[in-house]
């Protein structure tokens, strides 16, 4: 025995029907869309990176469920690991410089009985150059009566300062981590 529908139950199932339809439909141009979106965020090597940020950013917001939405994400993820690396490269380099010029500070100190009154006096014999920290400023290189300081002022270039802005000081020999 075969049941007949409705009219109405017909009609309701065939605009439920035409609903899944278009949702499926849309579905799938929203992955499109998303997709050529993230392809033209990545593909421009040349283009600023916190364009690129601004636009994985906004393919997440306009697209969320989207697989192109997780691909922007682990994008984003992905540069915030290399700024970090980038940044503890950096701070490594500042650390390397200001010890250096503190190193051929003390070896001038041991072979001369004195502090040398400018870093200049310490090139070439105890230093090829003066060195310059990673952000291109020169090491500071202050005598304080029988002691001194060697100090690189980050990546502000300013006194004071915490994170990328940290300044990297030698005092008399010592590290100084305030």
């Amino acid at each position: 025995m075969s049941r007949r529908r409705s009219p109405r139950a017909a009609a309701a199932a065939a605009a439920f029907l035409l609903v899944i339809t278009v949702s499926a439909g849309g579905c799938r141009t929203d992955e499109r869309d998303a997709e050529r979106a993230l392809e033209r965020a990545l593909s421009d090597t040349a283009r600023p990176p916190a364009e690129v940020q601004a636009e994985l950013e906004r393919i997440i917001e306009t697209w969320p469920e989207t697989e192109a939405a997780r691909r922007a994400r682990r994008e984003l993820e992905s540069a915030d690991e290399i700024d970090r690396a980038l940044a503890r490269g950096l701070s490594l380099r500042a650390w390397d410089a200001v010890k250096a010029v503190a190193r051929a500070v003390e070896q001038y100190k041991a072979r001369h009985g004195r502090l040398p009154a400018r870093l200049g006096n310490l090139v070439p014999r105890y230093l090829e150059q003066v060195p310059s920290d990673p952000w291109g400023r020169p090491i500071v290189y202050t005598p304080e009566g029988g002691g001194y300081l060697v100090v690189s002022y980050g990546a502000d270039g300013i006194p004071g300062g915490a994170g990328a802005g940290r300044d990297y000081v030698v005092e008399s020999g010592r590290a100084r981590r305030d």
